[in-house]
């Protein structure tokens, strides 16, 4: 813990703010408190300005307790608007609603799964489920529709130990959910373009692109999901093989991918230089070019969390810190929480933190425990004790939420992690000149 504390200044920062999160929910009358520790946040800061410039530096902690009031404070606002937000306020009879769909639709075996934000004054995320029809299938992300419902809170069974839905959707930003028929919704013709739907639009044009060069079935949706993070195509025996193997974020674009990206972004740029102005303009670029990645993949919470580590990294380039610190993680998850509280009790967000966390602390540790002076047997030594240190770190979330845990992941990340790298990097020129359909000819099928 002393080494956390001097060595990364960011999980100072973060104490305040992840116990606001968990103190939350205990709390009644968010608002109000939180805008008193915000004031008395803010007062502390002036009056350790003041004593600095007379010289009383005994009285510093002034500036801490200010600062740690202030997180706080300003977190638990954040909460509380979360909380207004996913509440369920609908009336108890059907309405009509105005809505803009939010993201891809899914089908499903019986229905279409359609996230929508409604329109003020009542503005809550829903998720709907729409009657299968032709009209269904021509939705895009943005498209405004209007609808008649009377939306439902998402409720638990009541089973003992069974997985929390209706929290896991609440942490989602949704606030019900209803199923309507073809009868009671129409397009209105309008549409809206935020960022994030424009993402989503972006996302459907390379999954289109796909479907043009000939990809269909098992290799479509693997495809699509280890380069766009869309996982809607996967059959339910790819998923379970993956997760029994212990290898189900390979599924799933965040660190892994977006690493490989940056890996041949950095080659890519490598003529720019390693200093100067060329070296700034080289690590400027992978920043924005890294952001293009996440846009093209949707904005997902993972990419954009990987993303966000990258970028940190390559700021520390230009300030000359070599390596991945826990510094720049703590300031990753700081950024992620300060703005999105809710993402702290996503299980993606815990298991990627905790598995890159587990790393930074147990990988140097377990490899200095032997030095193998052969290349290979390096590579292996190296690759089996970075597996082992994530999942030393994963191991009680895995079961804690799922009551297993992958005994193969060992040999699976040893073999299937250069792989992937060996896939990702064949898969963009053989995307970008349309030559993969061809090249999968030569395989035979999965």
């Amino acid at each position: 813990m002393n080494e956390l504390n001097g060595k990364t200044p960011f999980f100072r920062l973060l104490l305040p703010v992840i116990g606001a999160i968990i103190s939350s929910p205990f709390l009644s009358d968010i608002g109000l408190l939180a805008v008193i520790l915000i004031l008395s946040g803010a007062l502390l800061f002036f009056l350790s300005f003041i004593r600095y410039k007379q010289n009383h530096y005994s009285q510093r902690w002034l500036f801490g307790a200010g600062t740690y009031l202030f997180l706080f404070g300003l977190t638990l606002l954040q909460c509380g608007e979360m909380r207004a937000f996913n509440s369920f306020t609908f009336p108890e009879h059907p309405n009509t609603y105005l809505a803009v769909i939010l993201d891809i639709p899914e089908e499903k075996e019986r229905s279409v799964q359609c996230p929508v934000l409604t329109a003020p004054p009542l503005k809550k995320k829903v998720m709907l489920y729409l009657e299968k029809s032709n009209r269904t299938t021509k939705l895009l992300p943005g498209d405004e529709i209007i609808f008649i419902a009377q939306p439902e809170p998402f409720r638990n069974f009541g089973n003992p130990g069974e997985w929390d839905y209706a929290g896991y959707m609440r942490n989602k930003g949704f606030a019900a959910r209803d199923y309507i028929t073809d009868s009671e919704w129409r397009v209105t013709g309008r549409r809206s373009n935020t960022p994030y739907l424009l993402a989503q639009k972006c996302r459907i044009y390379i999954l289109n692109y796909y479907r043009s060069l000939g990809l269909e079935g098992d290799t479509y949706a693997f495809i699509a999901a280890i380069t766009l993070g869309y996982k809607a195509y996967l059959s339910d025996d790819i998923r379970k093989a993956f997760q029994a193997s212990g290898t189900a974020h390979l599924l799933a674009v965040s660190g892994l991918h977006t690493g490989i990206i940056y890996l041949i972004l950095s080659l890519i740029l490598s003529p720019l230089g390693t200093r100067g102005r060329g070296f700034l303009i080289r690590q400027l670029t992978i920043i924005l070019m890294l952001w293009g990645y996440a846009f093209l993949a949707g904005l997902s919470a993972s990419v954009v969390r990987a993303v966000i580590m990258l970028s940190l990294y390559c700021l520390g380039q230009l300030r000359r810190e070599k390596t991945f610190t826990l510094n720049t993680l703590a300031a990753t998850a700081f950024l992620i929480l300060i703005f999105q509280p809710n993402s702290f009790y996503d299980i993606s967000f815990q298991m990627s933190f905790t598995a890159v966390f587990s790393i930074l602390w147990f990988h140097p540790r377990i490899t200095s425990l032997a030095k193998p002076t052969n290349r290979g047997t390096r590579y292996l030594w190296n690759l089996m004790t970075l597996s082992l240190s994530a999942q030393l770190g994963l191991f009680p979330l895995l079961l804690y939420y799922f009551g297993t845990f992958p005994t193969w992941f060992f040999i699976t990340n040893i073999l299937v992690v250069p792989l992937m790298g060996i896939i990702i990097y064949s898969l963009i020129p053989l995307l970008l000149t349309g030559w993969l359909p061809e090249a999968l000819s030569s395989f035979p099928e999965w």
